[in-house]
């Protein structure tokens, strides 16, 4: 008999003294790194074995996966329908259930260096060498072509990776930041008076932390400053940053008091607050040390001076007011349904009500269709599109991968909604907008060849 499950999960806005919980105490290493793909979240590292923990519950549940592969692991990376992991020096394995399964992808071919760390801009995987070499797939990892960082004045020990269209940060130990306008083909060693250290893609802008927090404007390095405290660039440093949607962290550590902050910017790194309660012992890993999903931020600390402090640590970060799960009535299209109400808006005294939060709803079928075709039907309000591809007839579980988004009128993204994996069924998202500017913006939903998009209205 089929069991009817039907789920209400409530998920409290963003706040600037929500509370920090610690979700793991495992040491697994002083250069432990997190990895994530939609709400799925790995940490791994070396301590006198091997560990690759493994959560589907936001952090609630771990479990040691290492023994799924025969070699340390060192970079795990969520890429479309995908993850990824790097294996020993340059095999690279793959997962299409989130990490429940594994096998050998490829191996990159480098005898003169060892693969370290992938990106991805969304349809091109990346993997960096610790040399002046960058590799790059546009087949989710099955085939590599090189990308040589041309630099003659000494050797280059690859240290991270960005990529933003056609512009690429390649970061080097003792170098700082090789940039490339053109994918590639050419490369400056360009600096501000402090090397830049690590680089992030955020909403297709690099950003680059050192003594400092940077944005790279065409090929220079523009400070942002406003909101941290004094002493960046003395004793104090910022290192490691991630984004979703409008948000960017950074993660900021002072050498002589050795405690830490974290940091958030919502409005692409002009102004900075700090985000209140984060664990203040300063983490001993350099790079990859935190990540970020629709709902939560995560960071592992290794603490030598406070063993105690070693561990996960999760922050609740959406703007989602709720999300309703109903599995028990679903049809055999996807559907998504014009936003409730529409405009919207935070003022009492507005024409459009005080209400600052909408409704979306879509639906995900039960059954996908073969199909060949393409159609598309436009007008001021929707646009949806279908792959010419064929799909496969099957049933619409737990591997289909959708995300629903918010993009403000220029095309930007401004806030993840969805971004996991889930069942057929009918779904409901409340959107609280009171961190958006009055305007117009557009709500995509896409899995797999579907796509749908249409538009809401916010008035502050």
């Amino acid at each position: 008999m089929k069991k009817i499950v039907k789920l209400m999960l409530v998920i409290v806005a963003v706040k600037i003294n929500a509370q920090w919980t610690k979700v793991s105490s495992e040491n697994v290493g002083a250069t432990g790194q997190i990895g994530i793909h939609a709400s799925t979240v790995f940490v791994y590292g070396y301590n006198a074995s091997q560990f690759v923990l493994r959560s589907s519950d936001n952090g609630t549940t771990w479990n040691n996966i290492a023994n799924k592969f025969p070699d340390k692991v060192y970079y795990v990376h969520g890429h479309g329908d995908y993850v990824f992991a790097i294996v020993d020096i340059n095999s690279i394995y793959y997962s299409t259930d989130d990490g429940i399964t594994w096998s050998l992808r490829s191996n990159i071919s480098y005898p003169n260096g060892a693969v370290l760390m992938l990106v991805s801009d969304g349809n091109t995987l990346y993997a960096m060498s610790n040399r002046n070499v960058v590799f790059k797939s546009v087949d989710n990892g099955l085939t590599w072509t090189q990308i040589t960082i041309n630099y003659s004045q000494s050797q280059v020990f690859g240290l991270d990776f960005a990529v933003a269209g056609n512009t690429m940060v390649f970061c080097a130990l003792n170098l700082g930041a090789f940039i490339s306008t053109d994918a590639g083909a050419n490369w400056v060693l360009k600096n501000p008076s402090i090397i830049i250290g690590t680089v992030q893609t955020h909403n297709n802008e690099i950003y680059g932390t050192t003594y400092g927090m940077y944005k790279l404007v065409n090929t220079d390095w523009l400070k942002l400053s406003n909101g941290f405290p004094s002493g960046l660039g003395v004793s104090a440093s910022t290192r490691s940053c991630v984004s979703i949607g409008s948000k960017i962290f950074t993660y900021y550590a002072d050498a002589v008091s050795l405690t830490a902050k974290i940091f958030i910017s919502e409005n692409n790194g002009l102004n900075w607050t700090e985000v209140s309660g984060a664990p203040t012992a300063v983490t001993s890993s350099i790079n990859n040390f935190m990540a970020v999903s629709q709902q939560y931020l995560y960071i592992y600390v290794y603490s030598i001076f406070s063993p105690a402090n070693t561990g996960v640590y999760r922050y609740q970060i959406s703007n989602i007011s709720s999300v309703n799960d109903d599995r028990k009535n679903f049809g055999t299209s996807f559907t998504l349904d014009q936003n409730y109400p529409n405009p919207f808006s935070a003022g009492g005294g507005s024409a459009f009500g005080g209400n600052p939060s909408t409704t979306i709803k879509y639906s995900i079928p039960a059954v996908i269709l073969r199909q060949s075709r393409q159609s598309r039907d436009q007008d001021d309000n929707v646009m949806v599109s279908q792959s010419n591809h064929d799909v496969t007839l099957r049933q619409a579980q737990s591997d289909n991968l959708v995300t629903l988004k918010v993009y403000d009128i220029l095309g930007r993204e401004v806030a993840t909604l969805v971004n996991e994996r889930q069942q057929a069924g009918n779904y409901e998202v409340k959107f609280d907008g009171k961190n958006l500017s009055s305007g117009i913006y557009f709500y995509k939903l896409q899995s797999g060849s579907f796509v749908q998009t249409k538009k809401f209205i916010w008035m502050k």
